[in-house]
């Protein structure tokens, strides 16, 4: 699949990342930034405008022996969750459809955090994540489960 770059719709610059649900993904090999290991605090932000509201979307995974993934559920909730510790969090809020919104999810060593537009809109206290063998990077797709999950919509990275 060839990852598609639209001018159609974007946040700011003039262009922004097409996913079109249907095969288009970035990936990135492994690398230590991916190692989300005990101790290590982190925040991922970028600005989605999803277009679908068919089954979840995964939109940032990094599959290893130990994974977190990131996805907008069918519901349109915003959904984090580190596999290993059974950490996890969804959001409040519903992700509006058809229209940027910025995302970001923070671990601060004890919390996972999740913001919708600036707002903090949902926390949970976590168990240590432990250390890992980091693994590829796929955005705007699921590595795991039986049924692919793409994404469907427009990304911009912060």
């Amino acid at each position: 699949p060839i990852l598609q770059v639209s001018t159609a719709h974007s946040k700011w610059g003039g262009s922004s990342m097409l996913f079109d649900g249907n095969g288009d993904y970035l990936s990135a090999p492994a690398s230590q930034m991916a190692n989300l290991s005990s101790g290590q605090q982190f925040t991922i932000e970028v600005w989605i405008y999803t277009a679908s509201t068919a089954a979840q979307h995964i939109f940032i995974n990094n599959a290893a022996s130990a994974y977190f993934d990131w996805a907008i559920t069918a519901s349109q909730k915003l959904f984090f969750r580190y596999n290993n510790a059974g950490n996890s969090v969804t959001s409040v809020a519903s992700v509006p459809l058809n229209s940027w919104v910025h995302v970001a999810v923070c671990w601060t060593g004890t919390n996972i955090r999740q913001f919708i537009n600036g707002t903090m809109d949902s926390a949970t206290s976590t168990v240590a994540i432990t250390a890992h063998t980091p693994g590829p990077m796929a955005i705007g797709y699921s590595l795991y489960g039986p049924i692919p999950q793409w994404f469907n919509g427009y990304i911009q990275i912060s």
